[in-house]
């Protein structure tokens, strides 16, 4: 999911238009889409909850910087 579609899992929890595309690679790129995945799936979760958006805020931050590091291997494997 990119920044963008990301940034659409706001405190409303809604959900992106565009799910996360699935990217066959390297053993890493698996984890780290499934850990993103699993990111994705909190922050709706939670998006239900009152007085979670800092908790959001965290998670979108360690998103990013799951996307950032699948970006790496991404570029490598290429």
């Amino acid at each position: 999911m990119d920044t963008t579609a990301l940034a659409a899992l706001g405190s409303d929890g809604t959900a992106p238009n565009d799910p996360m595309p699935y990217e066959p690679g390297s053993t890493e790129c698996r984890v780290l889409i499934d850990c993103k995945s699993q990111i994705e799936s909190m922050l709706l979760a939670l998006g239900r909850i009152e007085n979670s958006a800092h908790i959001r805020d965290q998670l979108r931050s360690v998103h990013n910087q799951l996307e950032g590091l699948h970006g790496l291997y991404r570029r490598s494997n290429s």
